[in-house]
């Protein structure tokens, strides 16, 4: 599985869905990398929150934020790039797999991101917590019923703004 991270603070307002005036070209930039790079790969867009309770109305929980800023990506992707809707799916972690720390300001920051999971076509990739390389084990790349965590090596890839 190959994980792409792009920081929340570079994508979306803080604490909302609504993206800043770059986050579009971000977006579509790491959308023509996969598609150059892995064509036929799922794509499972992935929102991360860190532990602050939400201050918007709009959202009740992390749960929620993580999911509609996920899905944000999602209708950009379609919209805007050649990536099909059956090669995509939307998750919401909330901050249940956070990276670093809360107790940070800097590992709050680290921890609200967006990723992108890349699998095999036909394969759908179960989660890679905290975002560290999963051993390797005899269960290593089989694919197990939807609530089984799979157990593979991750290679992440970041990709920033120009």
């Amino acid at each position: 599985m190959i994980r792409i991270e792009l920081a929340a603070d570079q994508l979306f307002q803080q604490g909302t869905n609504q993206f800043l005036p770059n986050a579009g070209q971000l977006i579509t930039s790491a959308a023509a990398e996969i598609l150059r790079t892995y064509p036929n790969q799922m794509i499972g867009i992935e929102g991360h929150t860190d532990s602050d309770p939400v201050q918007n109305y709009q959202f009740r929980n992390n749960t929620q934020l993580s999911t509609a800023q996920a899905a944000a990506v999602h209708d950009v992707l379609l919209s805007q790039s050649r990536i099909q809707p059956g090669q995509v799916f939307v998750v919401g972690h909330g901050g249940n797999h956070p990276v670093m720390s809360n107790a940070t300001a800097a590992g709050k920051q680290r921890n609200r991101r967006g990723a992108g999971d890349l699998s095999r076509a036909g394969e759908l990739a179960g989660p890679v917590h905290a975002g560290r390389e999963a051993a390797a084990g005899p269960d290593a790349g089989r694919v197990g019923g939807p609530f089984t965590p799979q157990r593979r090596r991750s290679r992440q890839r970041r990709i920033r703004p120009s």
